[in-house]
């Protein structure tokens, strides 16, 4: 009695190198995207210290002197800083959403094409409910990672 094993059962390695490239290919289109959700993520990083440090200023050189009108203006920048970082991050994940679902959507694409062209006697030698499970679950799992 032989046992049949299915794709779906073997197991791989954690990490691919050459799988990560081919999905990587997918993010071509959207390179300035992504490049600029980077830059965004920097800016955003680079920033956290910014925060503590006026409050340092603030307290070292207005709270304890007295100095209302110099309270007022670190007061008026802390606020600023953080609509800043407020901006920063909504709009880093406002773009790395969108380039994830543009991307998964190019993946879905390409798959109902292949699909398309695929012959009928394909279809007739694997069972379609396998097929659809696969797309659908497989691209999940990509949306995830994207």
């Amino acid at each position: 009695m032989a046992v049949e094993v299915h794709e779906e059962e073997i197991l791989g390695k954690a990490y691919d190198g050459r799988l990560m490239r081919r999905l990587l290919h997918y993010l071509r289109p959207y390179k300035v995207q992504v490049v600029l959700a980077v830059m965004i993520t920097i800016v955003y990083s680079g920033m956290g210290p910014v925060r503590p440090y006026l409050t340092k200023i603030a307290i070292d050189s207005y709270i304890e002197k007295g100095n209302g009108a110099g309270l007022f203006k670190i007061i008026m920048l802390l606020f600023a800083v953080i609509s800043a970082q407020a901006l920063l991050r909504y709009g880093s994940a406002y773009l790395t959403q969108w380039i994830g679902q543009k991307t998964i959507f190019d993946i879905r694409m390409e798959i109902f094409t292949h699909l398309q062209k695929l012959g009928i006697k394909y279809f007739d030698r694997n069972p379609v409910g396998r097929l659809v499970t696969r797309v659908t679950n497989d691209v999940e799992a990509l949306n995830d990672l994207f």
